[in-house]
């Protein structure tokens, strides 16, 4: 198994994400980590989308399949700001409403990064919090694939804290399949996050996005995020939805 790593998702393109690669797509703060804590709080669907009015009329699509309007959640940011009219998508105020409920998810950087993706053999979403799962799929389901390992970034910049996701990740699959080989910058990734393995939530709060996730108020999710491996699930995307 060979496993590469794209630092920010405009780097993605037709050269190093086809139907033969198996794609993890990491948005620790916040995309990834909201998708993951849904799909653990037993979240029906979750729509990814790439505008409001994608997300409009996937609200009318599933309407007119006959889904009643209070199992129907848009939650949506667009700049790190809560858009009007959507519901905040955090992953603790989400967790508590998304039970068995339809989730339409828009935001700047993550979602935009799973649908470049979507020529793929395959799209699991990670995050810290269930980091184990997704390197234990891979290991069981994919081994003699070829693995992309996709670090969003913020509108066009590296993210800190992506990178020390995806290094956590590869660390694990490279526990688990001794024979891995890595990309130099799937290597420098995990070495990376072994130098600072026990500092999480640090990494995530000396960030760009770690620190204006702090001027908001929104310390207690960038708390939550950081823990690792709390769910034991692999959200995967199915045609347009994340199940």
């Amino acid at each position: 198994m060979e496993v590469e790593l794209i630092s920010k998702k405009e780097d993605m393109n037709d050269q190093n994400i086809d139907k033969n690669k198996v794609v993890v797509v990491l948005d620790i703060l916040l995309a990834t980590s909201t998708i993951v804590t849904c799909s653990a709080a037993h979240a029906k669907a979750i729509y990814p989308v790439v505008s409001k009015q994608e997300a409009m009329a996937m609200a009318n699509k599933l309407k007119n399949d006959g889904i009643k309007a209070k199992d129907i959640y848009v939650a949506g940011e667009e700049n790190a700001k809560q858009i009007d009219g959507y519901v905040n998508p955090l992953p603790l105020q989400l967790q508590n409403m998304i039970d068995h409920k339809q989730l339409i998810l828009l935001t700047t950087n993550g979602t935009l990064a799973i649908r470049r993706a979507e020529k793929a053999q395959a799209i699991l979403i990670s995050s810290l919090l269930n980091t184990k799962a997704v390197a234990r799929k891979i290991i069981n389901e994919y081994v003699n694939a070829n693995i992309t390992v996709v670090c969003s970034g913020s509108n066009g910049n590296f993210c800190m804290e992506d990178f020390y996701g995806a290094g956590y990740l590869i660390d694990q699959m490279t526990t688990l399949n001794d024979q891995t080989i890595l990309s130099d910058g799937a290597l420098t990734a995990k070495y990376f996050y072994q130098g600072f393995q026990h500092q999480t939530e640090e990494i995530l709060s000396q960030s760009a996005v770690g620190r204006f996730m702090q001027k908001m108020n929104y310390h207690a999710d960038l708390e939550f995020v950081s823990k690792k491996d709390l769910y034991d699930v692999v959200p995967v995307l199915y045609k347009d939805k994340i199940l």
